[in-house]
């Protein structure tokens, strides 16, 4: 099965990887708010036995200019179990769209009334 393993300035992180997986990140994030922040985080969403899905996360860890990192793609049976695991409400993301669709509709204008299926 295919995975992620994560090195820091030398030092194994995590190494990620699920059965059922829909997909797998790694994601290295730069941010100016009242300081500069820099952040890298490895998570995805994984189909449990029941057919529902789960968003997984393994690493969200803060990093600074000089460090080092290492993203090995790599294919075995196991890997580090998730820290994290969140069920997802398909209900609830459907909602979420629908908030997303009308707020930008509220931004930039919308013409015709949508209406949800």
């Amino acid at each position: 099965m295919i995975g992620f393993e994560l090195k820091i300035n030398g030092n194994v992180i995590c190494s990620a990887g699920v059965g059922g997986l829909r997909f797998l990140t790694v994601a290295l994030t730069w941010m100016r708010r009242k300081e500069e922040e820099i952040n890298v985080s490895v998570g995805g969403m994984a189909f449990q036995a029941n057919g529902d899905s789960e968003e997984v996360r393994w690493l969200n860890q803060s990093v600074a200019p000089g460090d080092e990192i290492v993203i090995r793609i790599v294919d075995r049976l196991g890997y580090d179990e998730p820290v994290q695991r969140l069920p997802t409400n398909p209900n609830q993301e459907r909602e979420t769209m629908w908030q997303i669709l009308e707020n930008l509709k509220q931004q930039f204008g919308g013409g015709e009334e949508l209406k949800q299926p």
